[in-house]
């Protein structure tokens, strides 16, 4: 429970010295928000901290230590890891999982105590440190949290009376059961408070109409949230609704003041049946989650402002205490709530007074739609639900996102945020408020792949945020075989879908380095990123690689020349490309754009609608409803008087129950004097092509079509876990990627000077193909992220306004064309892509050396190049872990020869899975892709040359073999997993390992084309 001392220290942060401190640290704004002024070559060549990855670091079950942080952190440093997300995770009955002697279960001394070396330790690292807002990962509350600040529920009664008499009339306390769960606690259940007392007569129109009975008078269906909570019925009608079975508003009545405590309603009702409703709220119940007994309590409301303070200073404050002023803000550095998984909100103590300051009359007398009942008709229902999930929204968004950002921007940190998912909010609006907005994106898992994506992307462009976020490649199930090139297609399609920076999905901490390969996040979710992985200590080139695309893609603005209005019906989100109406086709790039945003940052310049910090676009493509609010209509009639191509239905009906049926009448005269220039009845693509706009980018003769990658997942279809006949889980099987994309996916952006393009090969092949880019006048050159490489093109040429390069791709290579310098066509070309002659090839013996304590010998001999996991030693057949091959070579002094811009190359051919080259004592890059090919040019001599060439594998050969040995036999250990093992040890089958070749060495050249 939350400590005195706690809340003492947030009391001093803020209003002592440490408030003056935190003012002097508030957020750098250049490191929010966009800027077209950038230095676009110093981006590449030297990257920014905020370009480098971050890790969500999962401490597990009160399983922490000193020495587990520093192996972490000195890890992920090593690799260019900027920051780290701590997250303290736990499950109910996971007690048996706790292994260290002294928990550092939140909020108990011992967790405050790592927590503050672990942001210590980070500061040694040049690191910085995030937070949760909570135990768990979602989404804020703690056991400080009390029923009357946690997450509250409308509820009401019915009673069903006859009029006419006098009468004893009790009403019974609505039910405010809640059923005790994982993730909720019904000892809270006794927690009630009223709202008021309605009654209104029986519709004509309800058959078999009684108390226990309300299904023939409910009208509206229940809109249901994520994880199964049900909110009140706010959803739309179902369908319409007869005079007969609507209550007339005048009919409605309060009776609030004729109720005692005890429920007695003192009332005589009119002749006829009357229902008398009594309606109030208690608590969701909801909890954060996941979390042990010790931390385990209520989400905190997100519509009191008091309660949002409340658990900052429980949590986030506290954490600043125990850091100090030299740290917070510095080194603790970030607050982040993750994913909404605590259901929905559907009033608060303050939800009353803040309906009617934001919509302009009370709701009490309307309370019964949500319960199913139609006041007054259909439609005036109707808008009473929307001005309720309007208000919902208002209240998420201006109280527990602002009043959480603000906090955190006082203490000199940034707030970033996953998100809305579950809840009935505009999905992009929260955005506004939060400094780093984010998303998340899966490895075939759930249905939560990249298709998620334009909900942050597009928040992040239309509320001009500079750094796009998200989690990267969560999974459910572990595969261990995952490894940078596997990772790679789909992660470069998040890049093209506007992420600039992820966060790595899962790091989880090893409390005890010794045991390989540790702790895992319950056995089931993540890639496993870890010191622990065989491949982490040879990957720091691709962890180079994200650095520099994400530092290129934070730079300057995005380029668009369409926005999607996604309406005003709640709850509202991004639209992906696949579910676009009308469509458009890959070659134009789009964002979702939402009503606050449209109302409040767009206006029009140059034909085009321009937000503040210059992201524009030339099309408005409005939703096909017949609804709108006058405000948006006329804001719209201006955008399309001034040049802005709109595309789109023109309404006749507004939203709001707000000065009805007036709001309609203004909506029409709005739409008939000023959309005369809105366009109906049209194709985007067929729009832009005529007014002069070609496709921003094209892959010349090239199928855009959507392709599936991977296998579903046995899991969507047959629910999680399996069993075997003996009660066993199974281990799942293996599949590919579960998401979609084209062929080839791309982005571009541009600074003040200089445009460039993100170009990504979604495809495991080497292709050829012209590309075809909206710009003339400038030099294009390729900047290549995974070697830092910068180099004019020198074939290419300016058709009909365009700028046509052939280019080359290897299997999955991603690379960024600049145009930045005035140029024309050369007049001598040369290829723009090497060619790659094999000057001799490397046969024979190697000798193999093995990691020690891996369950393989020391060393073993190689006749000739094989997978290590055809070896007939079980040790090398079953190896995890970094296998080092060694041989001298003999290279004449003849095959060396080159001219000035030849270059020799090594090339291993296969390789399972990252390697890492050292010849005659000279370390030369790491290789984690294929083709997996070195530039050995300075390092290679004639004559005898000592080649030694280090390969790190994954675990998954290891562990099918400790699957079938007994525990003290096993070389491998998993918290979660520690007797059952991972695998079947008699029917998976083994991957492929090792350095498996051919090896060759390779002489790189640029031929000059005929006729130059």
């Amino acid at each position: 429970m939350a400590s005195r001392y706690s809340l003492i220290a947030f009391l001093v942060l803020f209003f002592g010295l440490g408030f003056t401190i935190s003012l002097a640290q508030k957020p750098k704004k250049d490191l929010i928000y966009t800027s077209l002024n950038s230095n676009l070559q110093e981006s590449f060549t030297k990257p920014s901290k905020e370009a480098k990855p971050w890790s969500f670091w999962y401490w597990l079950s009160g399983n922490a230590t000193r020495e587990g942080i520093t192996y972490d952190l000195e890890s992920m440093a090593k690799a260019g890891i900027g920051g780290a997300y701590i997250f303290a995770i736990d499950r109910p009955n996971y007690e048996e999982y706790l292994r260290v002697k002294e928990p550092a279960h939140p909020p108990l001394e011992k967790f405050w105590e790592l927590v503050a070396f672990a942001v210590k330790e980070a500061g040694r690292l040049g690191m910085e440190i995030a937070f949760n807002a909570g135990p768990g990962w979602s989404l804020a509350g703690g056991p400080w949290i009390t029923p009357e600040f946690s997450m509250q529920k409308l509820v009401s009664s019915t009673t069903v009376v006859d009029g006419g008499k006098p009468q004893k009339i009790q009403l019974t306390r609505p039910n405010t059961e809640i059923k005790e769960g994982t993730w909720t606690m019904s000892k809270y259940a006794d927690y009630y408070r009223d709202i008021a007392v309605i009654a209104y007569p029986v519709a004509s129109g309800w058959k078999e109409f009684s108390a226990t009975n309300l299904k023939p008078a409910q009208l509206i269906t229940d809109f249901a949230t994520k994880y199964g909570a049900n909110g009140p019925r706010l959803a739309k009608w179902t369908n319409d609704i007869a005079a007969e079975s609507c209550i007339p508003f005048k009919q409605v009545i309060n009776l609030s003041d004729k109720m005692d405590k005890d429920g007695h309603l003192n009332w005589i009702a009119p002749a006829g049946k009357w229902v008398i409703q009594r309606f109030g709220y208690s608590s969701t119940g909801e909890t954060v989650r996941p979390t042990g007994p010790l931390n385990k309590g209520l989400e905190v409301d997100k519509f009191n402002p008091e309660a949002v303070k409340f658990q900052f200073s429980n949590w986030y404050g506290e954490a600043i205490a125990r850091v100090g002023p030299e740290l917070a803000g510095k080194v603790l550095s970030m607050n982040h709530s993750d994913s909404w998984e605590c259901g929905a909100q559907t009033w608060s103590p303050v939800f009353r007074e803040e309906f009617k300051k934001r919509r302009g009359y009370d709701p009490v007398q309307y309370l019964p739609v949500t319960m199913g009942i139609a006041i007054g008709s259909a439609e005036e229902s109707e808008r009473f639900l929307w001005d309720y999930r309007r208000t919902i929204l208002d209240l998420v968004v201006d109280v527990f996102f602002k009043t959480s950002v603000e906090l955190t921007n006082k203490a000199g940190g940034t707030y970033s945020s996953e998100t809305m998912a579950g809840t009935m909010t505009d999905a992009l609006e929260f955005y506004r408020e939060v400094d780093v907005p984010m998303g998340e994106f899966w490895i075939a898992s759930h249905g939560q792949d990249a298709a998620h994506l334009p909900e942050v992307s597009s928040g992040a462009h239309i509320y001009g945020k500079r750094l796009v976020q998200a989690e990267a490649f969560t999974q459910r199930v572990i595969r261990w075989t995952e490894d940078p090139y596997y990772l790679k297609t789909l992660g470069d399609y998040t890049y093209a879908s506007g992420i600039n920076r992820y966060a790595l999905h899962v790091w989880a901490h090893q409390a005890f380095p010794e045991k390989v390969p540790g702790i895992t996040l319950f056995n089931v979710y993540g890639t496993m990123f870890s010191a622990n992985q065989p491949w982490q200590n040879l990957a720091k080139p691709w962890y180079d690689y994200m650095t520099r695309c994400q530092s290129m893609l934070q730079q300057g603005l995005p380029v668009a020349d369409v926005a999607y209005f996604i309406g005003e019906e709640l709850p509202a989100s991004a639209i992906h490309r696949s579910r676009l109406s009308p469509s458009l086709p890959f070659g134009y790039d789009y964002d979702c754009i939402n009503r606050d945003a449209l109302l409040t940052r767009a206006k029009a310049e140059n034909g085009r609608m321009v937000l503040p910090d210059g992201v524009s676009y030339k099309m408005l493509v409005l939703p096909l409803s017949m609804r709108m609010s006058p405000e948006i209509a006329k804001k719209i009639g201006e955008l399309a008087s001034a040049g802005v191509l709109v595309l789109g239905p023109k309404p006749s009906k507004s939203f709001s129950l707000s000065d009805y049926p007036n709001n309609d009448a203004a909506l029409q005269k709005i739409v008939s004097s000023t959309w005369s220039k809105v366009i109906q009845n049209a194709q985007p693509a067929e729009l832009l092509k005529k007014n002069g706009l070609a496709f921003d980018v094209e892959f010349i003769n090239t199928d855009m079509s959507w392709i599936h990658r991977g296998n579903k997942v046995l899991l969507r279809n047959k629910g999680w876990n399996p069993k075997d006949a003996d009660g066993k889980v199974k281990h799942l099987p293996e599949s590919g990627m579960e998401y979609s994309s084209p062929s080839f996916a791309s982005i571009h952006r541009k600074t003040n000077n200089a445009d460039f393009y993100f170009l990504s090969n979604q495809e495991l092949e080497n292709r050829v193909v012209t590309v075809a880019f909206r710009i003339t006048g400038k030099e294009p050159e390729l900047w290549h992220p995974e070697t830092g490489e910068m180099r004019l093109i020198t074939n290419w040429e300016v058709k009909n306004g365009r700028t046509y390069i052939p280019l080359h791709f290897t299997s999955a290579e991603s690379y960024f064309i600049v145009f930045r310098n005035q140029g024309t066509t050369p007049a001598k070309k040369t290829e723009n892509f090497a060619n790659y002659e094999n000057i001799q090839n490397i046969n024979g013996a190697w000798t193999v050396m093995f990691e020690t304590e891996r369950g393989a010998p020391a060393k073993v001999e190689l006749p000739e190049l094989v997978s290590l996991s055809q070896h007939s030693d079980f040790g090398v057949r079953h190896f995890s872990g970094v296998a080092t091959y060694q041989r001298k070579i003999n290279i004449a002094q003849s095959i060396l020869k080159r001219s000035g811009s030849e270059r020799i190359m090594l090339d291993l051919g296969d390789v399972k899975n990252v390697a890492e080259v050292t010849l005659n004592d000279k370390k030369l890059q790491a290789v984690w892709k294929p083709p997996f090919r070195i530039d050995i040019t300075d390092a290679v001599k004639s004559g005898e040359n000592t080649l030694e060439i280090k390969v790190a594998n994954t675990w998954k050969n290891r562990l099918i073999a400790d699957a079938g040995l007994p525990e003290e036999q096993r070389v491998t250990w998993t918290l979660f997993r520690e007797k059952e093992g991972w695998f079947n040890a008699k029917k998976e089958a083994l991957v492929s390992s090792g350095l498996i070749g051919p090896v060759t060495i390779n002489k790189k050249t640029y031929e000059h084309l005929k006729g130059n």
